[in-house]
């Protein structure tokens, strides 16, 4: 029986999942992964650690339902947006840590864009507003503060991408430097009306396009696994995808209007609104690449919290409150009324707050 396979990257947990000819999920295995917090601002993985992450699950779903590889038709991976990871396409190996998505360290640089008044024109070209957590931010502070990086990119030796990028790098052997349409909507340098790279957000962030990967749908044959004892060596990547992307489309939104929701460490809103692009500066909220098929794209619009799951690990793990997670929805059913008294994730703690709470008594 053919399996098709599917690695989901997520932001505190790795994990592979199997589905037989039919549709059906039959098997699952996870692995929690952790950022670190070195300075006040910065949140940080270790490359390695996230692609050995993803091996260990891929050995212990394929363990766990006694196949081998050859009986996996395809590999399809879903991944958290906006972590940035730099490599020397020499080696291979990473060049610093992978800036996680709420690293907030190129801020400066954020607000130096917006003091010479650039947030429309970003705005306007990539349906996404100016803020530090988005890639290009990201590698911008990576060329300036790596030791050598901008002399590597010079020579073409550094590579950027996220995680799905990093990903395929490494299973393909280093032979396929791609990043699908959906994260490349994600990074302040695609332009959502011409589908590529603008070379005008190239050159406002400082960026050489020769660092950046191919842009490429989200269905495609990218290439075979190559990593040497892989347990999926020989199987082809047949699709990436960021996470939301990937949950709207699985959840069968199909026609403009459909949404879904996301609870997990961010919450996040998705409608699909089709195959023309909106204007983005009467919208209110973000505008995406929901997928790109043959060449064609389709959006969605997106409001994201950025404090979801988040907050509960806060609860419990930072503030003490709980002993595990599961008590605050026992500790909620449990009172007939909350009186008035309401948990209200903010929309984003500055990256200089040492503490907030974040809790308002409504009348």
């Amino acid at each position: 029986m053919p399996y098709l396979v599917s690695i989901d990257h997520g932001s505190t947990a790795i994990r592979a999942v199997a589905f037989d000819e039919e549709g059906r999920l039959v098997g699952l295995a996870q692995k929690d992964i952790r950022s670190w917090h070195p300075e006040p601002g910065f949140s940080e993985y270790a490359p390695a650690e996230l692609l050995a992450s993803t091996v260990h699950v891929s050995e212990q779903l394929m363990f766990n339902l006694g196949i081998s590889a050859s009986e996996v038709s395809g590999l399809g991976i879903s991944n958290q947006r906006d972590t940035v990871i730099a490599w020397n396409r020499l080696t291979g190996e990473a060049v610093g840590t992978a800036m996680a998505g709420d690293d907030w360290r190129a801020l400066d640089i954020c607000r130096k864009l917006q003091k010479q008044g650039f947030a429309d024109t970003i705005l306007d070209k990539t349906g996404q507003p100016l803020a530090p957590y988005f890639a290009a931010p990201k590698i911008t502070w990576l060329l300036d503060h790596l030791p050598e990086a901008r002399r590597m990119a010079v020579r073409g030796e550094l590579a950027f991408g996220t995680i799905e990028s990093w990903l395929v790098w490494q299973l393909t052997g280093g032979s396929t430097h791609v990043m699908d349409a959906t994260n490349a909507a994600r990074t302040l340098l695609y332009n959502m009306r011409l589908g590529k790279w603008d070379g005008d957000l190239l050159k406002l962030w400082g960026i050489p396009e020769s660092v950046l990967p191919a842009i490429v749908d989200n269905s495609c044959r990218l290439g075979t696994i190559q990593q040497t004892g892989h347990p999926l060596a020989g199987v082809p990547i047949l699709a990436i995808a960021t996470d939301e992307a990937a949950a709207l489309f699985g959840q069968g939104c199909l026609t403009p209007g459909d949404r879904q929701v996301s609870l997990g460490a961010y919450c996040n809103l998705v409608q699909l609104s089709g195959p023309t692009l909106l204007d983005s500066s009467s919208l209110g909220v973000a505008q995406t690449v929901a997928w790109q098929l043959a060449g064609v794209r389709t959006f969605a619009l997106e409001e994201q919290v950025d404090l979801g799951g988040t907050m509960l690990e806060l609860l419990h793990e930072n503030w003490g409150l709980i002993d595990h997670i599961s008590q605050v929805e026992e500790a909620t059913s449990a009172l007939p009324y909350n009186q008035n008294l309401w948990l209200i994730p903010p929309r984003g703690l500055p990256p200089a707050a040492k503490a907030q709470v974040p809790v308002l008594a409504l009348c």
